[in-house]
């Protein structure tokens, strides 16, 4: 077989095995992933400028970036279990989202740099608003 062909194969696959997790590719999740990779990069720069560079906890930081992806891909399990097209697994990108941008915030701190309040605020607010989204409703008169 061509390496062309064999490409197209193994792309194709990985196509299929990420529609059948994350139920598609929505632009949503394109932002978090790029929010996970930003995050990863900007923690290794500020371990880096304090001195502070350790492999078992960048390994630590890669293993909490697969478990994000995997609350997302229950989250869409769950979404259409109870086919709630995704209202689950949007929630949950959108607190990873700002889990993330948080995160980010800390890091770009830890740098030495200043990091934009308004944007840290709207990050803020995202995160609580998704988490409102999963608190149970209380019924009026309980």
């Amino acid at each position: 077989m061509e390496k062309e062909t064999i490409f197209k194969w193994i792309t194709g696959g990985i196509g299929a095995v990420l529609t059948y997790f994350f139920g598609g590719w929505p632009p949503l999740l394109d932002v978090l992933v790029y929010m996970i990779v930003i995050d990863y990069v900007t923690g290794f720069y500020a371990a880096w400028i304090e001195k502070r560079l350790s492999s078992s906890t960048g390994f630590r930081g890669i293993g909490k970036k697969f478990l994000i992806l995997t609350v997302v891909t229950v989250a869409h399990k769950l979404d259409i279990a109870l086919n709630s097209p995704g209202l689950l697994r949007n929630t949950a990108i959108w607190f990873y989202i700002a889990n993330e941008g948080l995160s980010l915030a800390e890091n770009i701190a830890r740098a030495g740099l200043p990091f934009p309040a308004a944007l840290k605020n709207a990050l803020i607010q995202i995160k609580n608003r998704a988490e409102d989204e999963t608190k149970p409703k209380r019924k009026r008169g309980a």
